[in-house]
């Protein structure tokens, strides 16, 4: 399937995306921390279905930045609505997306998703004066072992296959981000969502209803509490528990999820693109 890629100027500086795929319907996917690379391969799992938008996120850091500069890419594209699914850092992303713009969201796909509040804000400033006076070769290294430990050691006691591999790809993902500065500009924008987290009935009467939260049993990224937060924060929300697939569902069971946001979407009445 043919990958188009492209950018646009934002408020917030040059956004990267590219569309994969061209049928009626739109998917906007919103990557988490291990950026673009990581959700390729759903994708490319999506792509036959729906037109599939995948941002790389520029140098926003409020939310309301954030979800300025996604509709101008919309907009660059003459797309007036779109399905959306938001994977960990992107699930935040998503949820403001459809505060901000909520005429432009039809369907909301939430992956590995969490919410924040005032009582977070702490932990983003705190990583945020660690990255400051951190050596950055230190911290590349500090924040790899981290990732690697949380999102390899649930695959492996869950005893998937080719573990090795999956190794290597999060390696060779998490040295990409960990080169340059998004690691910051992201807990900026975490701790503008925590202080200015909307409540849930701001997003409107029937988003419940739109909204499929997946997550996996044994995900050490998102906790337990975490977890049962989000989906008591929508009543009536589809939820979607995997088993087994730790923080990495997109990459370890690409095609079952795949097929879960997808029979979910076209459930819905279809979106005008």
């Amino acid at each position: 399937m043919h990958r188009r890629e492209n950018t646009v100027e934002t408020d917030s500086g040059l956004w990267r995306y590219s569309i994969t795929g061209d049928a009626s319907e739109t998917v906007l996917v919103l990557p988490g921390a291990l950026g673009t690379r990581a959700a390729l391969p759903l994708v490319d799992a999506l792509c036959l279905t729906f037109r599939v938008v995948c941002v790389s996120y520029g140098n926003a850091t409020t939310m309301r930045e954030t979800t300025a500069a996604l509709a101008r890419i919309l907009d660059a594209e003459k797309i007036r609505r779109t399905h959306v699914v938001g994977a960990s850092y992107g699930s935040v992303i998503a949820q403001f997306l459809a505060f901000h713009e909520p005429s432009r969201v039809g369907g909301v796909a939430l992956v590995h998703g969490f919410r924040v509040s005032p009582a977070d804000a702490w932990r983003f400033r705190l990583a945020m004066g660690l990255g400051r006076v951190m050596p950055p070769r230190l911290m590349r290294w500090l924040l790899r072992r981290r990732l690697e430990r949380m999102v390899l050691n649930p695959i492996q006691a869950a005893s998937h296959m080719d573990v090795a591999r999956w190794k290597e790809t999060v390696s060779e993902l998490s040295a990409a981000l960990l080169s340059g500065d998004a690691v910051i500009l992201q807990q900026r924008c975490l701790h503008d969502a925590a202080m200015h987290w909307p409540e849930a009935v701001a997003f409107g009467t029937g988003f419940a209803q739109r909204l499929l939260i997946v997550d996996s049993d044994n995900d050490p990224v998102i906790s337990p509490a975490a977890r049962r937060a989000l989906v008591s924060a929508y009543p009536g929300a589809t939820v979607k528990t995997f088993q087994g697939t730790g923080h990495l569902t997109s990459i370890v069971a690409t095609e079952a999820l795949a097929a879960t946001i997808r029979e979910f979407l076209r459930a819905l009445p279809p979106i005008c693109p």
